[in-house]
């Protein structure tokens, strides 16, 4: 994209995009993924290039975009861009990004309490997505709908889900997606009886996210851990966990993330007389 070849990939084509507009997608998710918030945005955005791609380039960027607002957070932001990614798609027929538009729209509406809606739109673009037949990434799709029923207070089935992420992500050999599927499958299990089960669930999630330097996702299960902890009457490590899970926060500007860990930290240590 920034070297020497970057205008000839803007020339050969890919499976459906030129190369150039398929490798800014990439870079800027997995830029997000890492908490490299800026350099993602700077990569991904598709009204900083819209003079120079096709229709299908912008819809593929558009269906992207809006995943980079919520590994950060900042979900009221995506859902206005996720409403432009599937009108887009929609319009210009583009069904495989439609998929991934309609999954990220189901997931931010989860995110914002739009439980109904943000689970029909999960499951539509998980079922979309697999009618394409494609192998890579169902995992990725699987593990937005896992989230969000665990977000609509669907344990059971969050964690079955949850566990089928885990099963393609493997099976395709996919560690980001085997990563967050495993830190879903963590949550899922802190809502059950075994907190034992959650500590160790949450200790694989937190082990395989920091291995891959997925920090966004390391810093949420710290928080996990540390209420799980606090649960538990282990002031110390709650404490310890939520330290760094704050620190992590602070340093990528998870501006809601660092809320919630606060939140945390009050039940943790409650204001005198409250």
């Amino acid at each position: 994209m920034d070297g020497p070849d970057a205008t000839v990939a803007r020339e050969v084509p890919g499976m459906n995009v030129p190369v150039y507009t398929g490798s800014c997608a990439w870079l800027a998710y997995c830029l997000a993924l890492t908490g490299e918030f800026d350099r993602a945005l700077a990569y991904g955005d598709p009204t900083m290039r819209s003079g120079e791609m096709s229709p299908i380039d912008e819809a593929m960027l558009s269906s992207f975009f809006p995943g980079l607002l919520a590994i950060r957070g900042e979900f009221e932001g995506a859902l206005k861009l996720c409403q432009r990614a599937v009108e887009m798609c929609q319009s210009r027929s583009v069904p495989v990004w439609l998929a991934q538009a309609q999954s990220l729209r189901g997931l931010v509406l989860s995110w914002l309490g739009r439980t109904d809606e943000g689970l029909a739109d999960l499951e539509g673009g998980a079922t979309l997505y697999e009618q394409f037949g494609i192998e890579s990434h169902r995992g990725m799709f699987h593990l937005r709908w896992a989230e969000g029923l665990l977000l609509a207070g669907k344990v059971a089935e969050a964690r079955a889900v949850a566990e089928r992420a885990l099963e393609f992500a493997t099976r395709t050999g996919e560690k980001g997606n085997q990563a967050l599927a495993r830190l879903v499958r963590g949550n899922a299990a802190c809502a059950g009886d075994d907190p034992r089960e959650a500590m160790q669930l949450l200790g694989e999630a937190l082990e395989a996210c920091t291995a891959l330097g997925m920090r966004p996702a390391a810093a949420r299960c710290h928080l996990a851990l540390a209420k799980l902890h606090r649960q538990a009457g282990a002031a110390g490590e709650a404490r310890r966990h939520l330290d760094t899970a704050v620190e992590m926060f602070s340093r990528m500007g998870m501006i809601l993330w660092i809320e919630r860990t606060e939140a945390e930290r009050r039940e943790l240590l409650p204001e005198p007389g409250a």
